[in-house]
């Protein structure tokens, strides 16, 4: 892993430890490692949370990441995170255009003139500049990465994941990392009883 620069242990708003998942729909390891994060989200500690945030490294994964909060703002993205994957690398439909996009969304639910006013909303304006920002703040320049309390980051080849399950192995990292973040915070409030 990776200790971030100038970075301070974060917590969320809610003041649980965050990790946060930086994605693309179109990379192929992201899809295979989704299951595996599902899975270690299920049996999360109670005080850690995961947020997912789109990374933007070409206009295609730019035009994913509206999608991806397209489909928040409308409140479909619980039913379509894992369809955007399947879409792109079972179905063979790359989701590169804005027209392939609205389809998808209609099969959703989501008619062409309500797709494209959130499309272009402000609401999906700042979250997607607000994505870019944290992935500029964090240094992110691969997918997946995880970043855990806003102080560390790891991807499968920092967490030495050359065997044959590399997201377990990035996933220990993470468990080990937030335990640290957790020993650490706590450690904090007990100093602080005692002034």
């Amino acid at each position: 892993y990776d200790v971030l620069p100038g970075a301070m242990a974060q917590t969320a708003a809610s003041g649980q430890i965050e990790v946060i998942e930086f994605f693309m729909f179109w990379c192929f390891h992201c899809y295979t490692f989704e299951p595996e994060l599902d899975r270690w989200q299920a049996h999360a500690p109670s005080d850690v949370s995961l947020t997912r945030v789109p990374a933007m490294f070409n206009p295609d994964a730019q035009l994913q990441a509206r999608a991806y909060y397209t489909a928040e703002v409308l409140g479909k993205l619980d039913e379509m995170h894992d369809a955007f994957y399947v879409e792109i690398h079972e179905r063979g439909n790359a989701l590169a255009s804005r027209t392939a996009l609205a389809d998808f969304f209609q099969r959703f639910g989501v008619d062409a003139a309500t797709f494209d006013a959130t499309f272009d909303s402000r609401e999906v304006d700042a979250r997607v500049q607000h994505a870019a920002s944290l992935a500029r703040t964090y240094g992110i320049v691969a997918t997946p990465t995880l970043v855990i309390g806003g102080r560390y980051s790891t991807n499968p080849t920092l967490a030495g994941a050359d065997g044959d399950e590399p997201f377990q192995a990035m996933l220990a990292v993470v468990d080990q990392l937030v335990a640290d973040l957790r020993a650490c915070h706590d450690r904090c409030i007990e100093a602080a009883r005692q002034r």
